[in-house]
């Protein structure tokens, strides 16, 4: 009779759980952002641009997957629009790139950002999306040359724009989304002393050199990096912020560890297998498309409640892996 009961119960919950995955489901479709038109996009440009009597269709930049649109005033070009969709690719937080039109002039600035699409989950039933499109607006004004990051509020050396609370990944990839793409651009354009021609060919890794080494070797020779943080040196870096003063709440506290960080580049075969042995590098290696490179960052200190690896693809794919370290 119990087990019928038990039976009848896990069937009762299974379908609770499956209408509330489709509750869940059907709000984040009737919630998703509506993509802006084109007509919207030019509208934008327009007016980012008003002495504009036209902007031209969509071209190729010397056959690359670059494509961006000629602003003109009469037969005066005056500046260029695009979206960075259309020049680089990279993952949010969702695993879609956040789509954004970018209008810069003859000189690198930038002159008018506008969210175009994203997928955020975070935004779509928690932070208003007014947050992101307000982060977005803060890069008109910039130049392709600043330095720009996110939460840097307390570095004169860079230009700082603000992070959006609780979408610290969202903001961070439309930051990185928008120079990017405004820099390549500008490359190919020869605008604001960038060129196409002094970009240094990336660097490539040897898949067929190999050496066995352990942890020691490994940290010793700097292939594997070490971050040791103290209490204090996390307050110092939010100095003039609400979060100032919060990793060390008495003078006793400063010099206490924060958190002791590890972190290494694991598509490089020496590193890779090291760490993770031959069936788990293969797999990772399986998972990375062309271009991508693969990251180890290991931590322990007194926020992890244990120490944790975790391996992810940066650059264009959307990659984690996470296991515990015994």
């Amino acid at each position: 009779m119990m087990n019928r009961d038990c039976r009848q119960l896990a069937r009762l919950l299974s379908r609770v759980w499956l209408a509330v995955m489709l509750m869940l489901v059907s709000l984040n479709s009737a919630l998703a952002m509506v993509p802006v038109s084109e007509a919207q996009q030019t509208e934008t440009i327009l007016q980012a641009l008003p002495e504009a009597t036209r902007v031209a269709d969509k071209e190729a930049l010397e056959g690359d997957d670059i494509l961006i649109r000629r602003v003109f005033a009469g037969d005066k070009e005056i500046g260029y629009a695009f979206n960075t969709n259309d020049v680089v690719n990279i993952p949010a937080y969702s695993g879609k790139p956040i789509n954004t039109l970018i209008v810069m002039d003859p000189d690198g600035q930038l002159v008018a950002t506008r969210v175009l699409e994203h997928h955020e989950p975070i935004l779509l039933v928690g932070i208003p999306e007014q947050k992101l499109f307000d982060f977005a607006d803060k890069y008109q004004g910039l130049n392709v040359t600043d330095q720009v990051r996110v939460g840097a509020g307390n570095n004169e050396d860079v230009r700082n724009v603000d992070v959006v609370s609780g979408a610290t990944v969202t903001v961070m990839v439309v930051n990185e989304a928008i120079m990017r793409a405004a820099r390549k651009v500008a490359r190919h354009l020869n605008i604001a002393g960038l060129s196409k021609l002094a970009v240094v060919p990336p660097a490539t890794v040897k898949p067929d050199v190999f050496s066995k080494a352990d942890w020691i070797q490994l940290t010793g020779d700097g292939s594997i990096r070490r971050l040791a943080l103290q209490r204090k040196d996390i307050d110092e870096a939010f100095v003039g912020t609400k979060a100032e003063n919060q990793a060390a709440k008495t003078p006793a506290d400063a010099e206490k560890e924060f958190i002791e960080l590890y972190y290494a580049p694991l598509d490089i075969p020496t590193v890779g297998r090291n760490l993770l042995g031959d069936t788990q590098y293969n797999w990772l290696m399986g998972e990375l498309n062309p271009g991508d490179s693969a990251i180890a960052v290991m931590g322990e200190g007194s926020t992890p409640s244990k120490v944790t690896v975790t391996c992810a693809a940066v650059f264009s794919t959307a990659l984690s892996y996470s296991s515990p370290v015994r």
